[in-house]
Order: C-alpha cells, then sequence, then structure tokens
C-alpha cells in the first residue's frame, strides 16, 4: 500500500504542481492585464481632462479676443481706408497710433517694430512713404475670402513691393493689418 501510495504521489504532485503552475500563470496574466486595462484608462481619463481644459483655454481665448475685437475702433471700412489712416501715422511719426491699426493681439509688437523703424531705420521710412506717395498701391484678394486681402505698395522704378496683409474685424466691419 506504501508503495502504491507513494506511485501515486509521485503521478499526483507533478500534476498538481502543474495545475499550480497554471492557476498561477493565469492568475499573472490577469494581473498583468488588469494593470495595463488601468493604466489604459488612466491615460484616456488624462487625454479626455486635457481636452476639455483645452476646450475651456481655447473658449476663453475666444472670448477675449472678442473683447478685444468689439473694444477695436481704428481702421477703415475697407483695406485702402486703413492704409491710408497707417501711413498718415507714419508720417506723423506716431507709433502708437501706427499699431493701433494692426489687429489688437498684435499692436504691443507692432508698436515695437514702429518705435524702431522710426528710431533707428529713418532711410526705410522715408523709402516705404515715398512708394506709398509716389508708387502704385493694388489690392489682391482671391475671392474665397472675403475677410482678407494682400496690400502691396510698390515704388516708381522697383519690382519688389512692400506687402501688408489684411483682415476684417468682422465685429466692427474694419480692416486691420496683420502682417507687414
Amino acid at each position: 500500500m506504501k508503495k502504491l501510495f507513494l506511485i501515486l504521489l509521485a503521478f499526483a504532485l507533478p500534476a498538481v504542481a502543474y495545475i499550480s503552475f497554471g492557476i498561477y500563470t493565469n492568475w499573472k496574466t490577469d494581473q498583468e492585464i488588469e494593470r495595463m486595462y488601468q493604466n489604459s484608462v488612466a491615460e484616456h481619463r488624462k487625454l479626455y481632462q486635457d481636452a476639455v481644459e483645452y476646450e475651456k483655454l481655447k473658449q476663453k481665448s475666444i472670448e477675449k479676443e472678442t473683447k478685444l475685437l468689439k473694444q477695436d475702433t481704428y481702421g477703415g471700412k475697407i483695406p485702402e481706408e486703413t492704409l491710408e489712416l497707417f501711413v498718415q501715422a507714419l508720417k506723423q511719426k506716431d507709433p502708437e497710433l501706427a499699431s493701433k491699426y494692426y489687429l489688437p493681439w498684435k499692436q504691443e509688437e507692432a508698436k515695437k517694430e514702429m518705435e524702431d523703424w522710426i528710431e533707428n531705420y529713418p532711410d526705410g521710412l522715408k523709402k516705404f512713404l515715398d512708394a506709398y506717395d509716389l508708387g502704385e498701391v493694388t489690392v489682391y484678394s482671391d475671392g474665397s475670402l472675403t475677410d482678407y486681402v494682400v496690400v502691396d505698395i510698390t515704388a516708381p522704378n522697383e519690382t519688389t513691393p512692400y506687402e501688408l496683409k489684411m483682415q476684417l474685424n468682422k465685429i466692427n466691419q474694419i480692416w486691420k493689418i496683420s502682417e507687414f
């Protein structure tokens, strides 16, 4: 009987070990799958929170932009009128006023550039003003964007124009410089 018991034990022990190892392996695999699932959920939750935060920031930015556009009254009803007002401000060497004809969020940088141009590059300013006074002003629009134009100012006997990009402030229906 002892021999039979030892034979059964010899077969049963490996079988129990094999089954136990299988159960352990399945448990470990389940644990790894659960960990991966939890990490995936956490990543998706973070992406969702980031998307929500982005949308909030985007909405705040739109609200701020809209407020600035509502308060903005500098500019003309047509691009050429805004350009004329801008040039007059430059002729008066008034960078503060000249910068007001830019989009509101670009005015601070434009003011610095105009100050630099007036103080450090008077010859360049004179060339631009002469090009405007004596040259040709052409306004381009591709037709599909009715609120965006490009203005070229070409001095006599020159082929390379000064280029301004202008955009319509749709709230107040005035044209603003977006790039120069």
